[in-house]
């Protein structure tokens, strides 16, 4: 496999920070009204971890969350990041793979694909919302940005 973050990924979090700060208010807004929905939390393209970290803020408990990275390079910070915080080890599951051949729970919660959705084909964007649409539970969410322009 080609990690076309394996150079990058130590610095990742820094690189990321600022957009975070921009947006995680609103995706964490994005989450409100999902407390009483059952299901797993999944995060696709969970990258360093901020994803995770932000849901057990915004929904806190002890759901589920399962963050997917294929990345080797990301998914060793992720798991740093994880093993760190207590709240995390408890509810985190990091898991190897891709939006398209994941296994998908059976009830999905909340799915959140933040910065990754550029990675997908139109065709393989369709076939991931018709992956997650029969397992999102009623209430449910899916939320996802575009990660903006670089030069």
């Amino acid at each position: 496999m080609n990690d076309p973050y394996a150079r990058s990924a130590e610095y990742i979090d820094i690189m990321i920070a600022e957009a975070w700060d921009a947006f995680g208010p609103a995706w964490a807004d994005a989450l409100k009204g999902t407390e009483a929905v059952p299901g797993t939390i999944v995060d696709l393209g969970a990258g360093s971890g901020r994803g995770v970290r932000a849901v057990c803020a915004a929904l806190p408990g002890d759901s589920p969350i399962l963050a997917v990275e294929p990345s080797p390079a990301l998914r060793t910070v992720l798991l740093a990041r994880v093993h760190e915080d207590a709240r995390l080890r408890r509810r985190v599951t990091v898991a190897p793979g891709d939006a398209l051949s994941m296994p998908l729970p059976e009830r999905v919660r909340a799915l959140t694909a933040m910065n990754m959705i550029g990675h997908l084909s139109p065709d393989e964007r369709y076939e991931l919302w018709a992956r997650v649409a029969p397992r999102l539970s009623p209430g449910g969410r899916v939320i996802i940005n575009l990660a903006p322009p670089t030069t």
